[in-house]
């Protein structure tokens, strides 16, 4: 269960990687940012569906309200941070983007996923007492 979380988030953080050497370099054209935006929304979608299942819905119930709370804080905000970047990927694959205003958004939405991986790490680790 931990190593599937953590396969899911490395295998986004590698994604994130890629996808910040393609914004760093000569922007791509539309097409390509639009087939970048879906294969991130599918992978996040995943990962959403996995960490509440196996997790935040599990944490729902630990008798410890600091844990409770703070799952359900990171629920929420792996929904808005979900719902945010569907509706970035459905304006991405109706029009042809800025890239410029394409790669600021996903600089953002870089730092949102990283800083809320990094809570998610730390409140599983500390639930279920692997180092985090």
């Amino acid at each position: 269960m931990l190593r599937a979380l953590e396969d899911r988030i490395n295998r986004i953080e590698a994604a994130i990687s890629a996808g910040e050497a393609l914004i760093n370099g000569p922007l791509p054209t539309g097409a390509e940012l639009a087939k970048r935006a879906l294969e991130a929304g599918l992978m996040v979608g995943a990962y959403q569906l996995h960490v509440q299942r196996e997790f935040f819905d599990r944490y729902a119930t630990h008798p410890d309200p600091e844990v409770r709370d703070t799952a359900e804080a990171l629920r929420r905000e792996c929904s808005a941070l979900r719902g945010q970047l569907h509706g970035s990927v459905r304006k991405t694959a109706a029009e042809a983007p800025d890239p410029n205003h394409f790669a600021r958004t996903a600089r953002l939405y870089n730092a949102a996923f990283r800083s809320h991986f990094g809570k998610v790490r730390a409140l599983v680790a500390r639930v279920e007492g692997q180092p985090g």
